[in-house]
């Protein structure tokens, strides 16, 4: 085995991505395949077969084998068992699911297994925007909103690996109930489909049409002022949010990822300019980064995972 090299899966819901990475953070060969969760049931012995295939083709490709694998899934994973404790309501045949120790034995390799948001965490931590911090929070804005925290050097797991929840902070008690069943979540405003819903909202889209997130950008770019509204009521809501942490954890830095972030700079200094607005001046000063890594932040940080153990 090459201590240099690893292979990192990211299970999304549309796609599971797997690439040999080196310990810097490159991407040596990757693979994807679709997943499958939106629109059928990929039922949990089906998830362990997609896995192993896109393995073995990395190491294929690479003329690699026996590497360790580090695996970033959607769910609630358990840190010390490596089964899923949670997902969502239309997927309980994964609740107990050992995921981890189904995948060791069908690989025959050492694997770690970790929540998709965490990882995407670890890989900017170690190989992306906090590579410089020991203290730091990571947002991952994407469908919903997943977190990590970073205290003194390490990735905070919490009592049973729960910790980092990041998305149900709540900004408005007040607010509408979501799935997390915590009133007014930020993930309810800044994630993709809250955007999509702020837009919904302030009058943007049709009943038979609805409009998605990207069409709320790229409408609000365009200088449509209902569409301006949405993003604004986003940016405030993940400020306000970044804000609550600022006081709780006191990092070092906030790094901003997952797909909604990709939208850059005009959307993260709206989420400053929150921010500023109300926070305690030791707290705005912060730096509020976008992630480096992209849409590889996945990838990197599950492999990332063998290093870190």
């Amino acid at each position: 085995m090459d201590a240099q090299l690893a292979i990192g899966v990211d299970i999304g819901a549309t796609n599971t991505r797997a690439a040999i990475v080196t310990r810097s953070g490159q991407i040596v060969v990757r693979v994807q395949r679709p997943t499958h969760f939106l629109g059928m049931r990929l039922l949990p012995d089906a998830l362990v077969e997609l896995v192993v295939a896109c393995v073995r083709e990395v190491e294929a490709a690479a003329g690699a084998r026996g590497l360790p694998v580090g695996v970033g899934s959607i769910g609630q994973i358990h840190r010390e068992t490596g089964r899923i404790l949670g997902t969502t309501a239309d997927y309980d045949e994964y609740v107990g699911f050992p995921l981890r120790d189904r995948l060791a034995e069908a690989l025959a390799a050492d694997v770690w297994l970790d929540n998709d948001a965490k990882v995407a965490g670890l890989g900017e931590f170690r190989c992306g925007a906090g590579r410089p911090y020991r203290h730091l929070v990571y947002f991952g804005l994407g469908t919903g909103i997943g977190g990590a925290v970073f205290v003194d050097g390490r990735l905070v797991h919490g009592a049973s690996g729960l910790a980092g929840h990041l998305g149900v902070v709540s900004v408005d008690w007040r607010g509408p109930i979501f799935p997390s069943r915590t009133p007014g979540p930020v993930e309810g405003y800044a994630s993709g489909t809250g955007i999509a819903r702020l837009g919904r909202e302030h009058g943007l889209g049709a009943e038979d049409q609805p409009i998605t997130s990207e069409e709320v950008f790229a409408t609000a770019a365009a200088g449509d002022p209902r569409a301006r509204a949405a993003i604004s009521d986003a940016a405030r809501a993940l400020g306000v949010a970044i804000t609550s942490v600022l006081y709780v954890l006191n990092p070092e830095a906030v790094v901003i990822g997952g797909g909604v972030a990709q939208v850059g700079e005009p959307f993260l200094a709206l989420v400053r300019a929150a921010v500023a607005d109300c926070a305690m001046p030791e707290f705005v000063r912060t730096p509020i980064l976008p992630a480096t890594l992209g849409a590889d932040s996945g990838l990197v940080g599950a492999a990332v995972q063998v290093w870190e153990a």
